[in-house]
């Protein structure tokens, strides 16, 4: 039987996330990429608002909504309690929760990601979040949440940060991540192709089950899968890719270089069409 320092080593060995000096380094070096993300996704919804503030606008985000449909179902969610939401990113976790709970704390390193966030809330009508701009890293704070979550977020990534959530949450955590069978065929091509073998991402559940029960919690685990197809284009594809290969050191002119030859070998009728499926997890326990 494999010990708890078994499962840890895996663990590291998987997700290779470093010291913490060397996780805010590479935090600092996806900031251009989640900026970039972000200012997209601001002007697609000014685009489609006409600059004035609507009813609702879009809030999914990596099957959020179905996940905490599943947390209300289950009882483990109240009008009362308070949200720590780790990594929020643009907010489809917090902005799922919202309507469930009195206040969300939405943590993130990347400020464009939170004005986004801030947006997004003020359309939905969404008037219970805050943000702090911080890296999960350095974030210190006296209160305890009767929740701290983390959705898709690598900050969740080796028995410190996980006790360090733990000592946040009053009643629960809950961590929505992705199982190794999830498939994004065009992406994983291109990172192989170009050697990037990625450091620190996201945390796949099964490492995070083998460590908690090895810790003698009592995890719940839901899961679901998502696919979506989506058409590519070449210019689409050199202003996305372009950015996201430059957080694994790839140059931009290294990047057009091999997106153009990979638009030569695969498009058809001038278009990628990619076809994706997340399988993913929610894991959630009580403190």
């Amino acid at each position: 039987m494999l010990t708890l320092d078994d499962h840890l080593k895996n663990w590291d060995e998987a997700i290779r996330p470093g010291s913490i000096q060397e996780r805010l380094e590479r935090t600092e070096r996806w900031m251009p990429y989640y900026s970039a993300m972000a200012e997209k996704q601001s002007n697609m919804i000014a685009a489609q608002s006409g600059g004035k503030r609507e009813s609702s606008a879009p809030c999914a985000g990596h099957g959020a909504e179905a996940f905490v449909s599943m947390l209300k179902e289950h009882g483990c969610l109240d009008p009362s309690f308070t949200v720590l939401d780790i990594g929020a990113g643009s907010g489809g976790f917090s902005l799922a929760l919202a309507p469930f709970v009195s206040r969300i704390t939405a943590l993130d390193p990347c400020k464009a990601s939170l004005d986004l966030l801030i947006k997004r809330a003020m359309h939905a009508g969404a008037d219970n979040i805050e943000c702090v701009n911080s890296p999960w890293e350095l974030y210190d704070s006296d209160e305890q949440f009767d929740i701290a979550a983390a959705s898709m977020c690598p900050a969740i990534c080796d028995l410190d940060a996980l006790r360090k959530m733990e000592k946040l949450a009053k009643k629960r955590c809950v961590i929505v991540t992705v199982f190794p069978s999830s498939v994004d065929p065009h992406r994983r091509r291109m990172m192989r192709e170009l050697g990037i073998r990625p450091r620190g991402m996201v945390t796949p559940a099964g490492h995070y089950m083998s460590v908690l029960y090895a810790l003698d919690r009592c995890p719940e685990v839901f899961r679901e899968s998502f696919s979506s197809v989506s058409r590519i284009t070449r210019e689409r594809a050199l202003e996305h890719y372009t950015k996201y290969f430059a957080v694994f050191g790839v140059d931009a002119a290294r990047s057009a270089d091999y997106i153009n030859g990979y638009f030569d070998r695969y498009a058809q009728d001038g278009v990628i069409t990619e076809e994706s499926r997340m399988d993913m997890a929610m894991i959630t326990w009580t403190i």
